[in-house]
């Protein structure tokens, strides 16, 4: 579709804005969406800091439309290794995602590492 096209060109640039105006495009979906999960977990495995902290921001209010699976396995090493990035804003990011992201990941997880992450 046109939109899947868009995003995916977006995805590709990874300009902020762009980053921004895809997630909320995706933010309009009434459920998991594979193209929309596809370009999140892209963005998931970038390194920039800029684009991190947009993601971060962005997945926020996200967390209830997303799929457990992307939660899981693209999202839950964002936030781990956001917790422990040197830069404060992204700590804080990374915590505010592990908070909306909590209720949908499995226990053993949270049990162990976010309990950790949340006591340093």
């Amino acid at each position: 579709s046109m939109v899947s096209g868009t995003l995916q060109l977006i995805c590709h640039q990874v300009s902020l804005p762009g980053v921004k105006l895809a997630l909320r495009v995706a933010a309009q979906s009434a459920g998991p969406d594979p193209t929309i999960e596809q370009l999140i977990a892209q963005l998931a495995q970038r390194q920039e800091r800029p684009v991190r902290l947009q993601l971060l921001e962005e997945l926020v209010p996200m967390t209830q439309i997303l799929s457990e699976r992307l939660l899981r396995e693209q999202l839950w090493p964002l936030v781990q290794a956001g917790a422990s990035d040197a830069q404060p804003a992204l700590r804080a990011l990374s915590l505010r995602l592990l908070a909306a992201m909590a209720p949908r990941l499995p226990p053993r997880l949270l049990a162990g590492e976010a309990v950790r992450m949340l006591s340093t």
